[in-house]
């Protein structure tokens, strides 16, 4: 017994090797070793196919970025001047004049020394006056330029509806007047001051421009007499 026990002890089994092609052991190396440079190059040629094709349309989103922030802008600057009337007890004024700046408008915002639109001589004050006369203007608050929100062939113009030149007049009760220029008297009607029927509301569009033409669709802000300012589509 002892010695059947030693012979099974002195012969241990055999282990077989696993066999490995040499196909398989190619595959493995070439896998350590990395890409190639034909590889390389393929796959950065496909990224600059890929990046020029995308490279427009990326311009023309952030081109169609800055118009809606300039629509906004206007909305900011509807709200500002309804909101300082209240708070600070005067009537405000949101002047839009469609020539300035080439022909791309722009708004104000002046602060009278009244709590009535017609309790301020506002031609005096300065509104109606000479463009950029607003920077050095202390009862002037606020401006709009869309001159500065264009960039190479893009610019942006703000216009009324109906067009012309407009005086808003926001007063602390929460009254809305306006007229088109200071020799004109404040209105409360839904006629604007070209004789159009606003329906109880102006309407101001921000226009893409490219090398001058429309593109894209304007952007439109809603100033209701007596209510809050706001973006319509």
């Amino acid at each position: 017994m002892i010695n059947d026990l030693d012979g099974l002890t002195s012969h241990p089994p055999r282990v077989r090797r696993l066999h490995i092609p040499r196909a398989l052991m190619r595959g493995t190396r070439r896998a350590q070793a990395g890409f190639t440079l034909l590889e390389l190059v393929v796959v950065v040629a496909i990224v600059g196919v890929v990046a020029g094709l995308a490279a427009p349309q990326i311009g023309d989103a952030l081109a169609d970025n800055k118009a809606a922030r300039l629509q906004l802008d206007v909305v900011r600057l509807a709200r500002q001047a309804r909101a300082r009337s209240a708070g600070q007890g005067r009537a405000h004024v949101l002047y839009f004049i469609p020539t300035p700046n080439n022909g791309l408008g722009q708004m104000e915002i002046w602060q009278g020394v009244s709590n009535r639109c017609n309790g301020t001589d506002w031609g005096a004050l300065g509104v109606g006056g000479a463009p950029g006369a607003c920077a050095a203007n202390a009862f002037c608050w606020d401006a709009i330029n869309p001159l500065q929100y264009g960039s190479g062939s893009n610019t942006y113009r703000i216009g009324s509806v109906p067009a012309g030149p407009l005086q808003i007049c926001f007063e602390p009760d929460g009254r809305t007047l306006h007229r088109g220029t200071s020799a004109q008297v404040w209105s409360a009607t839904n006629l604007s001051p070209s004789g159009a029927n606003i329906a109880g509301a102006f309407t101001f569009n921000v226009t893409r421009l490219v090398a001058g033409s429309p593109h894209g669709v304007a952007r439109r802000v809603l100033l209701p007499l007596g209510g809050d300012p706001r973006v319509i589509r």
